[in-house]
């Protein structure tokens, strides 16, 4: 029998949540993938909930480091009301920082798509341009990630590095 020595159980330890974080990641996608997304006609609501019930759940989530609970609370604010600018952007930083936890690299897109229908119904979001930027950076798409921090600065804003429940 192998003993572990204490310097290896903790990298074991580590390894292990990553692999949880990304298979829970994986899920998330497989399930958001198969639920249609803002097919509701206006007005028809098949949840008891309003969408602002929904979305403060989404930040409680948020706020716990529960991302993908986060993104599922948001994802059905979404569906009740689809003008919902708030809610996209705060899914789109669950679908961040879902993405810095368990590495998968397809979040960053669901992410910067959120963060663009975010800031189509409300182009003053300038934090949504911010995420957006490092959503880009992280996808290697370096000239967009660049041109939106540049147009952030011009608008006298500057960047700083995104941190949960800012």
């Amino acid at each position: 029998m192998a003993v572990l020595n204490s310097v290896a159980a903790p990298r074991f330890v580590t390894d292990a949540k990553q692999m949880v974080l990304g298979a829970m990641a994986a899920l998330l996608l497989i399930v958001l993938m198969a639920t249609p997304g803002e097919s509701r006609a206006a007005g028809e609501s098949t949840e008891k909930f309003d969408a602002m019930t929904y979305y403060d759940l989404g930040r409680q989530h948020f706020q716990m480091d529960e991302w993908a609970q986060a993104i599922e609370s948001y994802s059905k604010a979404i569906m009740v009301d689809a003008r919902f600018a708030q809610a996209y952007y705060r899914r789109g930083e669950a679908y961040y920082f879902l993405a810095e936890k368990s590495n998968v690299p397809r979040l960053y897109d669901l992410a910067i798509a959120d963060f663009n229908k975010c800031l189509k119904l409300d182009p003053r979001k300038s934090q949504a341009r911010l995420y957006r930027a490092y959503c880009y950076q992280k996808v290697g798409d370096f000239e967009k990630a660049n041109k939106e921090l540049e147009n952030r600065s011009h608008n006298g804003k500057t960047a700083t590095s995104p941190t949960p429940n800012s």
